[in-house]
């Protein structure tokens, strides 16, 4: 029997922290879904089809290349999306006792929209490059050497604050424990920094795409 349930039982009393921290619980594991499931899919997207010898026929239709690269990063994008909002109800169970901003809701889902971009135009950019097991590979290592590198750094040394701004798991961790209170956390993002931390990941997730449009293009000559 955990302490929670000790406390219930003699107190007749749920405590708001066990929502918070469900609700972090939550949090963490849909952003670990995401960085498992998301690279294997978006990394077969091109080179899946160039090994099935059907991405000669995709590039001969009507349409350009710029919107086959962004309709399969979109497709895999809507499906992540879906997971996300499917959680809702759960979430929405911290909302019963109050002390939490439909905003800060907002500012989360922004945080999770901008790691699907950022992560599937990488698997995009690698997809393009690569045959399917390479592409995984570079996918998987990128998420863990530079993402997972990154927020070590900046995790024990506040110098490497600004070049935390490209990697969503910073953003992410930073926005989970100051919108669930924990304190003990260290916290470099507050305010504009948040939306500033998005702006540079999208503008990176862009920039891959543009890269993964002219890889995809070459191969059309």
């Amino acid at each position: 029997m955990t302490v929670d349930q000790v406390y219930i039982r003699e107190n007749g009393q749920i405590r708001y922290i066990s929502f918070l921290i469900l609700f972090r619980y939550l949090c963490y594991i849909e952003f670990g879904i995401l960085m498992l499931i998301l690279p294997a899919m978006v990394a077969v997207s091109i080179s899946g089809e160039r090994e099935k010898k059907t991405l000669d026929f995709i590039l001969i239709s009507m349409m350009s290349v710029r919107d086959i690269v962004v309709g399969k990063l979109a497709s895999v994008v809507s499906l992540m999306g879906l997971m996300i909002v499917s959680s809702l109800p759960m979430m929405f169970l911290v909302f019963i006792y109050g002390g939490m901003r439909f905003g800060s809701i907002g500012m989360l889902f922004l945080c999770y929209f901008c790691t699907t971009f950022l992560v599937g135009s990488m698997g995009i950019f690698f997809s393009s490059c690569f045959r399917v097991v390479i592409s995984i590979l570079a996918s998987y290592l990128s998420v863990v050497i530079i993402f997972g590198g990154d927020f070590l750094l900046g995790y024990y040394n506040y110098k490497f604050f600004l070049i935390s701004l490209f990697n969503p798991m910073t953003t992410f961790y930073m926005l989970v424990n100051t919108i669930t209170g924990n304190l003990a956390a260290p916290t470099l993002y507050s305010g504009i920094w948040f939306f500033i931390g998005c702006g540079v990941q999208l503008l990176l997730s862009s920039f891959l795409i543009f890269m993964s449009v002219y890889k995809v293009s070459k191969m059309t000559n």
